[in-house]
Formats: C-alpha cells, sequence, structure tokens
C-alpha cells in the first residue's frame, strides 16, 4: 500500500486534489506497519540495529522528556553506579522500552509519587536464577525502573507482558507496551523480570549483556545516496503477487530493465532464456519449492559475481537462517517504501560496477 501510493504521489501534479487523501492512505498504511513491529517484537523477530551505547547518556537525554509526561506531581530521580558498562542494542528500541515503562508507571501514581531509574553493573554466573532460560551467564548492565504506585497483584504480574493484555479502560490502551519491551529485551540477549505488590509500587528490572565494543560501533552499512535513473536488467523472484508488481512498476518507471518470476524455477528459466547480462537479482527469502538462498546459489554457479538483495517480512537471522546465504548479499526487510528499494538496488549496484572495474 505504501509503495503504490509512492507510485501514484511521483505521478500527481502539484496542487492535485488527490494528495491528501493518498497521504491519509499512507498514514494509516505506517500505523498498521507499526502494529506489525510491535507484535514481531513481542516475538522477537524485529528487525534491529545495534550500537554500542552508554546507557547513562540516554537516560540524561530523556530526562527532560520524562518530566514533561509524569508532571509536576511525580519527581523522576535517574541514579547510576560510577563506571557503568555500555550494552550493544538498538538505542531507539530502549528509549522505547524506557518511555513505555515511565508512562505505564506514571498511570500508576494517579495522586503523585516518585519514579527511580537506576542503572549499575551485575555479574550474573551460571545457574543464577536471574538469568531465565534464554539469557547467557557474564556480566550485564541492570537499569531497575522503580514506581511508588499502586502496584500489582500475582494474576495481573502472570500476564503482564501478554500481548494486548491491559488493565486500562478500552480504547485507554493496546497492551502491546510491555510486550513490546519483553522481545526487545531477549532479542538483544538479555532479560527483564518485575517484582509488584498491591500498593507497595513495582520495580522492573532489565538485564543487559555488557558490551566490550567501542561505544558507538553499529552493526549499519552507510547507505549510497540516490543516483541518476538505471539502465541495468534486474530478476526479480517473489511469490507475492502484489509485492512483485509493485517493485516490478517501481524499477521500470526508474528505467530498469526487469525479469518478472513468482517464483524460484521460473526465475532460473527467465534467466537462462535472457540474452544478455543479468545485473542484479531481488529475492524473497522464503518461497515455495525452492528458497531465496538457493536460487541465488544457483545462479551463482554461472555468474559468481552476481549481486543479492533479499526482500522479507522475516528478520535477516530468522529468514536466512536455514540454507546457504551469499556472503555479498544485502538485505531489506518489508514492508519497504519505494525510497529504500531504490537506495538497495542502486547501492548494490555500484558497488558490483566498483568490484569489475577493480
Amino acid at each position: 500500500i505504501r509503495g503504490y501510493c509512492d507510485m501514484l504521489l511521483i505521478a500527481l501534479r502539484p496542487g492535485d486534489a488527490a494528495e491528501a487523501s493518498l497521504r491519509e492512505i499512507q498514514k494509516a498504511a505506517e500505523r498498521s506497519a507499526e502494529l506489525t513491529r510491535k507484535l514481531l517484537a513481542f516475538g522477537r523477530k524485529q528487525m534491529l540495529q545495534p550500537e554500542v551505547v552508554n546507557p547513562h547518556r540516554i537516560l540524561s537525554e530523556l530526562q527532560a522528556t520524562l518530566s514533561r509526561i509524569l508532571g509536576e506531581e511525580i519527581v523522576l530521580s535517574i541514579v547510576s553506579d560510577s563506571g557503568v558498562g555500555c550494552v550493544k542494542i538498538d538505542r531507539s528500541q530502549l528509549e522505547q522500552a524506557v518511555m513505555n515503562l515511565s508512562i505505564n508507571s506514571h498511570d500508576a501514581m494517579p495522586d503523585g509519587g516518585m519514579l527511580t531509574l537506576k542503572l549499575s553493573n551485575v555479574s550474573l554466573p551460571a545457574g543464577d536464577s536471574r538469568l531465565g532460560p534464554d539469557a547467557k551467564p557474564g556480566r550485564y548492565v541492570l537499569l531497575e525502573v522503580t514506581d511508588t504506585g499502586k502496584g500489582m497483584d500475582a494474576q495481573v504480574i502472570r500476564q503482564i507482558f501478554d500481548p494486548f493484555f491491559t488493565t486500562k479502560a478500552p480504547g485507554k490502551g493496546t497492551g502491546l507496551g510491555l510486550s513490546m519491551v519483553y522481545g526487545f529485551v531477549a532479542q538483544s540477549g538479555g532479560r527483564i523480570t518485575v517484582d509488584s505488590s498491591v500498593g507497595e509500587g513495582s520495580t522492573f528490572r532489565i538485564y543487559l549483556p555488557t558490551s566490550t565494543e567501542p561505544e558507538g560501533t553499529t552493526d549499519d552499512h552507510a547507505a549510497a545516496a540516490p543516483l541518476e535513473r538505471g539502465s541495468e536488467t534486474i530478476l526479480i523472484a517473489e511469490d507475492d503477487d502484489t509485492v512483485r508488481k509493485f517493485m516490478v512498476r517501481m524499477l521500470r518507471h526508474l528505467g530498469y530493465t526487469v525479469l518478472e518470476a513468482a517464483g524460484a524455477e521460473e526465475a532460473l528459466g527467465l534467466a537462462e532464456k535472457h540474452v544478455g547480462e543479468i545485473d542484479l537479482l531481488i529475492s524473497d527469502v522464503v518461497m515455495p519449492v525452492m528458497r531465496g538462498p538457493q536460487l541465488a546459489a544457483k545462479l551463482k554457479e554461472d555468474d559468481p559475481d552476481l549481486p543479492v538483495l533479499f526482500v522479507s517480512g522475516y528478520t535477516e537471522e530468522a529468514g536466512l537462517r536455514k540454507g546457504p546465504r551469499p556472503a555479498d548479499a544485502a538485505f531489506l526487510a518489508k514492508p519497504f517504501g519505494s525510497e529504500s528499494l531504490e537506495l538497495a538496488v542502486r547501492e548494490l549496484l555500484v558497488a558490483a560496477g566498483d568490484r569489475r572495474k577493480s
């Protein structure tokens, strides 16, 4: 939906009356995508952009915003032990987690109270009950979020991280905030626990593995700047008709020659019949009969330098853990818009051209 809106907006004349309606459709599509991201967060399958950050610095930067949200009747206190380590996490997800927990604390203190955010270093040996089933022993940064609110009973605590569970009135909350926090922490190799009792407030404890890498280290690769219209030949293998047709229309609009296949076997047939060079393969990861990585491997038997762009609604790890994956392949997460597709395609084609020249 987002992609087709992009194409229609490109085709509109300035001042066209349809633009306002298309912008509203775009907003609705983004809200739907955001809901999907929240559910993926709980399932630990969201796309993360990890970087090494100092959690104390993040809390300090959030302090002014949190104070405005909490209001004058709630006292905010941020406490940090000296030498708190860095953690490698998705910065925006940690910020969102702190915001979600703080908002819940605000709602639990309608008559005012105190919210304390405390950071400390902890070492969790093997067998420590705080580790949980998936976390590994080692050094962790502990973030404790403690409020003096009305607290929760045992029944609420058992469901607190379930998607869509909420104690708020209809229309006042989706119940996705804490499930998102749970998913983000688990996907980052950590654990979250909660202690609470009615009338005694609540304490959420987030354990995040300490990183030994320098602050600022990231897994991201710089995106190439958008270049001139393309003229290369691109083979697309995508079994979802809507997604495939959007990519085909978008890339042809940009000047590319596009070979369109609804699956891996059809893509192999098109490649065999095509006269000339195929400059890029764009493939879905999960397809019937043959997965994208297997398709890429077969095409690379004839052209080892063929650049590959995988697209998938799964995370990169979940989508590509079965079967071989070309070392130089790129990955684009669904849903994506026209700009993201254009940038990913140009980056791969430019890099491939540079390799051939060298």
